[in-house]
């Protein structure tokens, strides 16, 4: 029971990791704020939690800022593009019931094409910024990276995204947790996700590849 409750025993462990965790959600939703931020921010949160996953140097505030300088403008661009890219799918399921009357088979057909749509911009989104903080690459090769990682491990995927949905979910329809949400809730939930992308990247990146740019197409293990 002592070594319990000892300062290296479980018990502060945990704690420890909790406290991480909330001053981590902290910095991620102050610099989601101006909205325009919420790509670089995202990736600088992956950025420390896979570190924390790795036994890696995990100073919180100092890594978490050194990724959102370093990763500021890919980071943006590539939160702009899966932003407006998303916004024309929303916009496109409002107006369909409107151009096409939802008993032709032609509504079904645009209905599922749409559904098709939105689940390759979601198999792209769960994988883009965990491959930003973790590797240094051109935008167009981390965008086809995370295509290529989402289909070759479609039940990691899979997983990865009905957790964005849940989150998004109870994040909009349980108010009565928002506090919690706000407070905790999305950098646990990102810690728990890259349990999942760090296995997969292992996979793929070698210690000498981190911070360079590296293609997981041209990647022995994938022949």
């Amino acid at each position: 029971m002592n070594s319990f409750f000892s300062y290296e025993g479980p018990f502060f462990n945990v704690l420890n990791r909790l406290s991480d965790l909330v001053i981590l959600n902290v910095l991620w939703f102050i610099c989601c704020l101006p909205i325009v931020t919420i790509g670089a921010s995202t990736t600088a949160l992956y950025y420390v939690t896979i570190k924390i996953v790795n036994d890696e140097d995990a100073y919180i505030a100092k890594n978490f800022f050194k990724s959102f300088r370093q990763n500021f403008l890919q980071s943006t661009i590539i939160w702009i593009i899966m932003a407006l890219f998303g916004s024309m799918i929303v916009w496109d399921f409002f107006l369909l019931p409107n151009a096409i009357s939802p008993d032709s088979s032609l509504y079904t057909g645009a209905f599922s094409i749409l559904c098709f749509v939105s689940f390759l911009t979601l198999l792209v989104l769960v994988w883009v910024f965990p491959l930003q903080a973790r590797l240094e690459n051109k935008i167009r090769h981390t965008f086809k990276n995370a295509f290529l990682l989402g289909f070759r491990h479609l039940p990691t995927t899979l997983l990865l995204i009905a957790i964005l949905i849940a989150c998004v979910w109870i994040a909009s329809t349980i108010l009565v947790l928002s506090f919690i949400w706000v407070m905790i809730a999305t950098s646990s939930v990102v810690y728990g996700c890259s349990f999942l992308v760090d296995r997969i990247f292992k996979l793929y990146i070698k210690p000498e590849d981190l911070g360079a740019g590296a293609d997981i197409e041209n990647d022995e293990a994938l022949s």
